[in-house]
């Protein structure tokens, strides 16, 4: 059985928790890029995490650890015995005014939660009729602002959530359709079944795969929502788009269609940078404010159009607040984790 160390599980924590900086955010990609199977131990340690927040009476707890410790092979080298994780790097992608104290997790602690959520596990299988199949559920994968996840599906399909997105899957994934729903942003790698249609339900509308790499912004807030084409064709609400095409689905139902789009500026957010041509500076400040999880504001709604044009990666967000005040001729004030711009001739 592979042990990590409390500091990792620390960053794992934080980063479910919406609390990692940038750095510490791209480490956990990496760690999730390298083996396919760290995805099922990040999920671990997500359900260890709501084991942990509705704990059962401690003489469960007691029992069940007893138990677990034994069957997991956890009572040889428990504390002394890991693997090697990330580097974790300071924190500097986060103001010093936004610090938020670390969590300590320890192998105990753990396995502990692991023994709690395998009693409930034994409480309710022994608790249906024995003839009874557990239904399968509806999975759904979650992300908070400042945080993104890679995410591989039963079918080999690969997608990456953007921050503050989630993505439902199907419970019957993979039978006869591939069905998702999603709010928010995310890229899609499909592993093309014509068999098994692969569809993503949104509040606008529904994209089909036909064979594709493709990405969807459906962020609640947005007018219309976004889809961009990287290879192959998809079909938006039954139009065809393909390669470099940008189709937009607004609340009435009609389909506009852009072609030779810059697909760096759409895709770039997978690969951790932001890159802005003449954007609204109101939609920009949207976008900065979830990879950064603070809410950037501008002091007058006349600003708003104002047309932004920059690249941001690995930059902390007191680095990005100093673009955004030279590029926009602007200056800031901070309080907590509101950021406000004003024109530099206001006082």
């Amino acid at each position: 059985m592979q042990h990590y160390d409390a500091e990792f599980l620390a960053l794992l924590d934080r980063y479910l928790a919406g609390e990692s900086s940038a750095v510490e955010a791209e480490q956990v990609r990496q760690w999730l890029a390298a083996d396919s199977g760290n995805q099922a131990i990040l999920n671990d340690v997500d359900r260890i995490r709501g084991v942990a927040r509705n704990r059962p009476p401690a003489t469960r707890v007691d029992a069940a650890w007893t138990r677990a410790v034994s069957e997991l092979g956890l009572d040889a080298g428990m504390d002394s015995a890991h693997v090697s994780a990330p580097t974790i790097q300071p924190r500097a992608h986060r103001p010093a005014h936004t610090e938020t104290s670390r969590r300590t997790w320890t192998w105990r602690a753990v396995a502990a939660s692991l023994a709690v959520a395998a009693v409930a596990a034994i409480v309710v299988t022994t608790s249906r009729p024995p003839t009874t199949q557990p239904k399968a559920e509806a999975r759904e994968f979650a992300t908070a602002r400042g945080q993104r996840l890679n995410v591989q599906l039963a079918d080999g399909s690969k997608l990456t959530l953007g921050p503050a997105s989630r993505v439902k899957v199907a419970e019957d994934f993979g039978a006869s359709t591939r069905e998702l729903t999603l709010v928010g942003e995310a890229e899609f790698s499909v592993q093309h079944d014509a068999s098994k249609p692969f569809r993503v339900h949104t509040t606008n509308g529904t994209v089909e795969d036909l064979g594709t790499e493709f990405m969807i912004d459906a962020y609640p807030e947005n007018k219309a929502m976004n889809v961009v084409v990287a290879s192959g064709k998809v079909a938006l609400n039954g139009t065809a788009l393909t390669r470099g095409q940008l189709g937009q689905l607004d609340r009435s139902g009609l389909v506009t269609v852009a072609s030779n789009v810059d697909l760096a500026s759409w895709f770039g957010w997978t690969k951790g940078y932001l890159t802005f041509h003449d954007t609204p500076a109101v939609d920009a400040f949207i976008r900065l404010g979830r990879w950064y999880d603070l809410n950037f504001v501008l002091s007058d709604k006349s600003l708003n159009s104002l047309p932004l044009t920059a690249s941001f990666r690995d930059e902390s967000s007191s680095q990005v607040m100093k673009v955004l005040d030279l590029t926009l001729r602007m200056r800031h004030e901070v309080h907590g984790r509101t950021v406000t711009f004003y024109p530099v001739h206001a006082q």
